[in-house]
């Protein structure tokens, strides 16, 4: 699920539009505009009660390797990016949840939705990139 806030007023239902894409990613976007910025919110639907047995972590793992880049965005490029637009990343593993969160400049929103669809096609899983 993708989440992106720009900023709306409260109890708005007319700032809040949900839709369901053909690969089947549902996109809510909530509107406010309380400040220049918009935050994307990555919500995969598993977490670390989807380990292998034997191997606890691995969630929280693969959470840290969306960090490493993804083909054609290296780590560096993805930690530049990010810096340059004054962004901010963090993320999170839960149970049954790993969330991705990116807060940029409204102007901004393109470059972060861009660098997340890298990241959904897929992360580095070595130490190079």
């Amino acid at each position: 699920m993708l989440c992106v806030c720009g900023a709306p007023a409260r109890g708005a239902a007319d700032d809040v539009l949900r839709a369901t894409l053909e690969n089947g990613l549902r996109v809510v976007i909530v509107r406010n505009t309380l400040a220049p910025v918009v935050a994307t919110s990555m919500n995969y639907l598993v977490g670390s009660d989807e380990a292998p047995a034997g191997f606890p972590g691995t969630a929280h793992a693969q959470e840290h390797m969306m960090y490493r880049g993804s083909p054609g965005l290296s780590a560096d490029q993805l930690a530049d990016i990010g810096s340059l637009m004054g962004g901010n990343f963090n993320a999170n593993t839960r149970e049954s949840l790993t969330q991705y969160l990116f807060t940029v400049p409204a102007e901004d929103l393109d470059v972060a939705l861009q660098i997340e669809a890298a990241r959904m096609r897929g992360v580095l899983d070595s130490k190079q990139g």
